[in-house]
């Protein structure tokens, strides 16, 4: 992507700011102050409006250029990197004939977990297109059906030749003091894609080599709480994180979410079940709080958390080993995580949606065919509480679903 196109993304409001790597400053930001690349890093903290990485796959060290430069954007502040994409078709063709030479080069993958971990959210993205010939992309479709990738979202990244992202630094995205100890956690997740597993959990930074926590995986299970009830039995550590194999927790991750997990035990008392994400009923109203990056969106809700919530996403899900808490195998591989909470409440424990951002790199899109029945058996279950939201739907008073 040029430097031009890049620049052009700039807001009008984005007056003093931050270059590194592309020549030509001057002549491509008339009437602006630009800081250009080593002074960056002199600049005094909250001075810069934009931040600008042209190239980024070319750039010495870019977590490390990332995570410093942060702290010089003012609040409200944006920073945006150009990137050449490693997983446009023609690579792709090329490796499979043996042809390819690929430059330093990253993915869109790549580079989300590159900012989560320097402390931003991914807001948007735009594209520099070369179109994919029908014929191969009729003989790409199968290969990505088995892989379990929507269509249309794979081929957007496989046509793109160069990326642009816009990104957010989220507020105090550094957390707790890295020098402080971390208590061991127990992470159980119920796996059925390997290579999934690999790429997105335990690519984790903080379930990396040394980690003090224990990763619990269940196979060939028939439903989430067969896995997660035997993670929660045999967990070593007294908090379990019970989480989808799709889940990427960012650099520090586990000192934030326990930080936080303080500061809501302290405000509401005993603590059930901890989140992401959650919601709330208000009358009519669905009260959502939780920041996550979903698949590309930013979740970014204006709720101050810690927020009590009526139910958890079940991307994650964290509870007390020895609180007497158990998923119910009736409602299979959806709405276990609402019963959850609910059974939480019932025992005057607090369900919380935690400030501590990850990602949910999931490659479904809408409603799977199981997900009625479980909606059906839990609106059964709990009646009696209807209506109740979640995250993705309402259960009504008379059973019947929408959309939240």
């Amino acid at each position: 992507m040029s430097a031009r196109m890049l620049l052009d993304a700039l807001s009008m409001d984005c007056r003093r700011v931050g270059l590194v790597g592309t020549a030509d400053a001057q002549r491509l930001l008339p009437g602006r102050s630009v800081v250009r690349d080593q002074d960056v890093d002199a600049s005094p903290p909250g001075s810069l409006d934009a931040l600008v990485y042209h190239a980024l796959e070319r750039l010495p060290d870019p977590l490390g250029l990332l995570t410093r430069h942060r702290p010089k954007l003012r609040t409200g502040g944006v920073a945006l990197a150009s990137f050449a994409n490693a997983g446009h078709h023609g690579h792709l063709l090329g490796l499979l004939a043996g042809e390819a030479h690929i430059e330093p080069e990253l993915t869109r993958n790549a580079v989300v977990r590159l900012l989560l971990d320097a402390g931003y959210f991914p807001a948007s993205w735009q594209a520099e297109v070369s179109p994919m010939a029908e014929p191969a992309w009729r003989t790409l479709q199968p290969l990505l059906a088995g892989m379990r990738l929507d269509p249309a979202r794979a081929r957007l990244d496989l046509e793109a030749t160069g990326l642009l992202v816009r990104a957010s630094p989220w507020p105090d995205a550094a957390g707790p003091d890295g020098t402080t100890p971390v208590e061991p956690m127990t992470f159980a997740v119920c796996v059925n894609d390997e290579g999934q597993l690999r790429a997105d959990l335990l690519s984790s930074p903080c379930l990396g080599p040394g980690t003090p926590h224990e990763v619990l995986a269940f196979r060939d299970c028939r439903s989430a709480a067969e896995g997660l009830n035997a993670g929660l039995r045999r967990a070593r550590h007294r908090r379990v994180v019970c989480l989808h194999q799709d889940v990427y927790l960012p650099r520090d991750w586990d000192r934030r979410f326990l930080a936080r997990l303080a500061e809501a035990e302290a405000r509401f008392g005993p603590v059930g079940v901890a989140g992401v994400y959650g919601v709330r009923r208000e009358a009519a109203k669905v009260v959502r709080a939780g920041r996550v990056l979903d698949r590309e969106r930013a979740l970014l809700e204006p709720e101050p958390m810690p927020a009590r919530v009526d139910c958890l996403d079940e991307l994650l899900l964290a509870a007390d080993k020895d609180a007497g808490l158990a998923f119910d195998p009736a409602l299979g591989w959806h709405f276990y995580g609402a019963d959850l909470c609910l059974q939480a409440q019932a025992r005057g424990l607090a369900c919380v949606a935690l400030d501590a951002p990850c990602w949910h790199h999931s490659r479904s899109v809408g409603l799977p065919a199981d997900f009625g029945p479980s909606a059906a058996a839990f609106a059964r279950k709990w009646r009696a509480r209807l209506p109740i939201a979640t995250s993705c739907v309402v259960i009504e008073a008379d059973g019947a679903m929408r959309l939240s």
